[in-house]
Parts: structure tokens; C-alpha cells; sequence
């Protein structure tokens, strides 16, 4: 049986890898989108 290659929205990983965070944000939903676009909280 063949191992499965990841993909996200016909994307292989290591596409999704290469691309800026800026470019991956337009493959989100908006929810996403806008959690990017307005910057990630420092993990406690």
C-alpha cells in the first residue's frame, strides 16, 4: 500500500513549507486569515 502524501488545498507540504506566511494566509479560511493578519499571542 502506498504511503499518502500530505496536501492542503492541492498544496504538498513541501510547497506549503516554502511559501511565506503571507501567501499561506490566502489558502485559509477568514477565521484564520484574520488571526494571521493580526499576529499570534506569545504562547504561555
Amino acid at each position: 500500500m502506498a504511503k499518502k502524501e500530505f496536501t492542503y488545498r492541492g498544496k504538498s507540504l513541501a510547497e506549503l513549507q516554502k511559501m511565506s506566511v503571507k501567501e499561506f494566509a490566502e489558502l485559509l479560511p477568514a477565521r484564520q486569515r484574520r488571526t494571521i493578519k493580526r499576529g499570534f499571542t506569545p504562547a504561555i
